[in-house]
């Protein structure tokens, strides 16, 4: 009786040690420490370096370029992905308005931000609607034009196509401005104001090929306020030339 007894207890004990044993395989499995994620910080910017307001950055993978993770930029451009895997991304930025780009390679690490600076937007996309693109073969789509370069040019360049006429600038005003002309000026007189206008829209600088005192310091002095839609060659915003015409009502 004794013998059975303590049979049947050591058969139940292997069952519970039996038991624990697995319980505790299974919670050690599900407390094991995974591994550590990563992040990745960014500035999407334009061509011009200005913020890029709610641009989609990728993390893709492997060559069909899955997408993993995403993140928008705020107003301010910043574009903040976290949890991420560790491993080896490839950036792919779309932006409304824009060509999709694809970035460089990235590498993110296991509790560690990658910082990556800036991430640049696509050109403008030409293709879609509503989105209209002048493509002037004079300038190259990275050129910036210095002001007093572009005054020189200017001088050496009335007359020419190279300088944009007054007909083609009037499509791309967003705001003008009339002369304060001097008191007693007739009516029907005329001046023209020749200008260089940077990848903004803004109007650098200008200059005026007669000599006519205070008519062409009037005229000069409007033609500074006046603002542009950007040149696009290519898609991205280049400075050009152009002449602003001004009559006395």
């Amino acid at each position: 009786m004794t013998s059975k007894l303590l049979q049947l207890r050591g058969s139940g004990f292997l069952k519970v040690a039996v038991l624990v044993s697995g319980l505790f395989l299974i919670f050690s499995a599900q407390t094991a420490k995974k591994p550590e994620a990563g992040a990745l910080r960014g500035v999407v910017k334009d061509s011009t370096g200005a913020p890029f307001a709610r641009a989609v950055v990728e993390l893709c993978v492997g060559s069909g370029l899955e997408v993993k993770y995403r993140g928008t930029s705020s107003e301010l451009g910043i574009v903040k992905i976290e949890r991420i895997t560790p491993g080896d991304y490839t950036i792919r930025i779309k932006a409304p308005g824009r060509a999709a780009m694809m970035g460089t390679g990235v590498r993110i690490v296991a509790g560690h931000e990658t910082d990556v600076g800036s991430i640049i937007v696509g050109p403008v996309d030409c293709t879609q609607p509503g989105i209209i693109c002048d493509d002037f073969g004079h300038w190259k789509a990275s050129f910036q034009l210095p002001c007093a370069k572009g005054l020189q040019l200017l001088r050496n360049s009335v007359g020419s196509e190279v300088v944009l006429s007054f007909d083609k600038l009037k499509r791309r005003v967003v705001h003008q401005y009339s002369p304060e002309w001097p008191q007693g000026t007739p009516p029907g007189e005329s001046v023209s104001v020749y200008v260089v206008i940077g990848v903004t829209g803004a109007v650098l600088c200008g200059t005026t090929v007669g000599d006519r005192g205070a008519l062409e310091e009037a005229a000069l002095t409007a033609a500074q306020k006046w603002q542009f839609k950007p040149v696009l060659e290519k898609g991205l915003p280049v400075s050009v030339l152009g002449i602003l015409e001004f009559e006395v009502p």
